[in-house]
């Protein structure tokens, strides 16, 4: 009931101690094998992109048109790696405000193919 009820959103973070004090089934593991999986996810953060937030300004940079692919999670296992995407549109566009008269300068993102693409060389 804490999982289902007890927070208040599915993006909470809940560390090893709260997930002990609530009797989940959490194992202790050697310290070298945290560091690899430390290291395997900062492999991730990086071809995710994790620690940039995304931007359509900064991704169409000076271009007027720009077609863009984000990779959005990955499966792997011991043969191969499945990499989610979404290949992106974005269009550099000026709208005529109808009631102000005011020409408005914006970006229009369109999502043009989602797929899950088969990665070997991951």
């Amino acid at each position: 009931s804490t999982l289902v009820e007890g927070r208040f959103s599915h993006s909470y973070l809940m560390g090893r101690k709260e997930s002990k004090d609530i009797h989940l089934n959490i194992i202790d593991v050697p310290a070298s094998l945290t560091a690899d999986i430390m290291s395997l996810y900062h492999e991730y953060a990086q071809m995710l992109k994790l620690d940039t937030p995304y931007n359509t300004k900064t991704a169409l940079g000076d271009d007027t048109e720009k077609t863009i692919t984000l990779h959005r999670s990955l499966i792997e296992s011991e043969y191969m790696t499945h990499i989610y995407s979404t290949t992106v549109r974005l269009n550099r566009v000026q709208i005529n405000d109808p009631q102000t008269r005011v020409p408005i300068r914006t970006i229009t993102s369109e999502s043009i193919k989602e797929e899950w693409l088969q990665n070997n060389s991951v």
